[in-house]
């Protein structure tokens, strides 16, 4: 993964986020696989369980179980 940049994956995982309707949930898995990082379910989750920025609705993401699992 020698092309892996961490902060255009950062801004693709927010920018992808951002486009989730209001009343839905989608999965970190389905998010990395449309920003093209299929296998990199749990680092999007860590970069959500991180977030600060505002207008992320890193809410409306949850684990392949329907569950956030952001810190306690």
């Amino acid at each position: 993964m020698s092309d892996f940049d961490k902060e255009d994956f950062v801004g693709a995982v927010y920018q992808m986020v951002k486009t989730v309707p209001y009343g839905r949930a989608t999965s970190y898995g389905a998010i990395a696989r449309a920003i093209g990082y299929p296998n990199m379910s749990r680092m999007v989750g860590r970069v959500l369980g991180g977030c600060s920025e505002v207008g992320v609705p890193a809410y409306r993401v949850v684990n392949s179980q329907g569950i956030l699992s952001g810190k306690d």
